[in-house]
């Protein structure tokens, strides 16, 4: 199984449903998505005022930059 991003319909899903009290393992079963996905969504998107699905846009990418980014492999892509 390889990876793939939560489209940003998946992620609205993911608040409307733990805003209603939804557990992480209900919203997961409901989505059909493992629950580890729900818990990593809502811990890496949480603001002081909750889940922000919007927010992840930004962090994705900024995610994303640091990984292509790290310098620290030589030019045969081996770690140094």
């Amino acid at each position: 199984m390889g990876y793939r991003q939560l489209p940003q319909t998946q992620r609205y899903q993911i608040y409307a449903r733990h805003d209603l009290g939804m557990s992480r393992r209900q919203i997961a079963r409901e989505l059909g998505i493992h629950n580890s996905t729900v818990s990593r969504e809502l811990r890496r998107n949480a603001a002081d005022s909750g889940y922000d699905p919007e927010q992840d846009c930004g962090k994705g990418k900024q995610r994303a930059v640091i990984a292509v980014s790290d310098d620290s492999f030589n030019d045969l892509g081996i770690k140094v």
